[in-house]
């Protein structure tokens, strides 16, 4: 069992069932991502909101336990150099799917050597 809804993730937070949004998309009205602390105020850096995305993800996704059977997150922390903090997130998602899904798949099969 994966989270119990998106909005486990972010208050409010509804995947789009038609028109308005898409069929699919992910609308996000309210939340907080954790750890994001831009270079300045004007200036969001792509860096800090990325890492405070993935901070966000995976704290929830732990925090979630043994209720996420196909979700599982971890991280890792390391210096690198005397300035470095370097961070390492790993994400595992098990999907299932019917033969009736797989069209709709970008994927192909590893070619056999």
């Amino acid at each position: 069992m994966s989270l119990a809804s998106v909005a486990n993730v972010f208050a409010g937070a509804t995947v789009g069932v038609g028109a308005t949004p898409a069929a699919g998309d992910l609308l996000i009205p309210a939340g907080t991502i954790n750890s994001f602390t831009p270079s300045s105020v004007t200036v969001p850096g792509g860096a800090e909101m990325i890492y405070g995305l993935l901070e966000t993800l995976n704290s929830k996704i732990v925090a979630e336990g043994a209720g996420t059977t196909r979700l599982t997150a971890s991280a890792s922390s390391r210096l690198v150099g005397q300035t470095i903090l370097r961070r390492t997130y790993a994400f595992t998602v098990d999907l299932d799917f019917s033969d009736a899904l797989l069209a709709d798949l970008n994927v192909a099969d590893e070619p056999v050597a």
